[in-house]
């Protein structure tokens, strides 16, 4: 009796252990159909690739990227645009600007007012470049009209800087964190002008930007104090603080700059002599 008990015991032990390992399988499974399913959704495709790019893995992302854009994503398309269109060393993209226009027309015919805007900044007829930007500028979205006016202010600096400076303040009333050209129109404004004013509104600009988090605006404010305000004292600081921020050009250039301050000081203060 006691060796039949044994057996049903073991019997019913095998049989639990069948039940576990199929119910497990099954699990596996419905999972494994789960990500299948999911591997075919455009959306997750995205979200994916993107969230590989928050966390800098961009040749990771890469292939994700493609798949949703070969399922014609409209932002994968407009974001793997703009890869191809000035290329890519971290994702292993060369730059290739004719395909990036044709990744940013397929996302057009999807209704992309964000790919009107790219595409019109990836043409060189300036005419054309204009139409793009203003139809990008009728989008109803505000971050659509944000990024075509700053475009817009883009296409008219140096030519028209009070052009551009208005639609830098577009951008920037639909949401737009184009502070620093802004700044930078106002600068090149004041140097056409004579007028130091306008430097000073640049400086404003230059300093809300920083207030944004753009820490490449100190590097704008050291050149305005260094060159239209002629304080290098200034201009030094602002370096400094661009520098500790981690912008390599202000270190470079203020590097230069005290090198170049060190030997204006020893040629000043050599011997002086003449014939005489």
């Amino acid at each position: 009796i006691e060796e039949r008990l044994a057996l049903e015991r073991q019997q019913e032990k095998e049989r639990q252990a069948r039940i576990a390992k199929a119910s497990e399988d099954s699990i596996a499974n419905a999972k494994a159909a789960e990500q299948k399913r999911l591997e075919e959704d455009p959306e997750y495709c995205y979200k994916k690739a993107m969230q590989l790019e928050k966390n800098k893995k961009y040749k990771e992302a890469l292939p994700w990227l493609v798949k949703a854009a070969e399922k014609k994503h409209t932002k994968a398309l407009v974001f793997l645009g703009r890869k191809y269109y000035v290329g890519s060393v971290s994702s292993g993209i060369k730059k290739d600007e004719h395909y990036a226009r044709e990744l940013y027309q397929k996302a057009i015919q999807n209704g992309s007012y964000e790919a009107m805007a790219f595409y019109g900044k990836s043409l060189e007829n300036m005419e054309e470049k204009l139409q793009w930007y203003r139809k990008a500028a009728e989008s109803p979205n505000i971050e659509d009209k944000a990024l075509a006016y700053e475009f817009m202010g883009l296409f008219y600096l140096f030519d028209n800087n009070t052009e551009a400076i208005k639609y830098y303040k577009m951008s920037i009333d639909f949401g737009g964190d184009c502070y620093s050209d802004l700044g930078y129109a106002y600068d090149q404004l004041g140097f056409d002008s004579k007028q130091e004013r306008h430097y000073r509104t640049a400086e404003t600009w230059y300093l809300k930007a920083i207030e944004h988090g753009d820490y490449y605006a100190y590097g704008n404010l050291g050149m305005l104090y260094e060159y239209r305000f002629k304080n290098i004292i200034k201009a030094k600081e602002y370096y400094r603080k661009g520098r500790d921020a981690g912008d390599e050009w202000c270190k470079k250039h203020l590097d230069e700059l005290e090198k170049s301050l060190m030997l204006n000081e020893v040629q000043e203060s050599a011997p002086k002599f003449g014939l005489g």
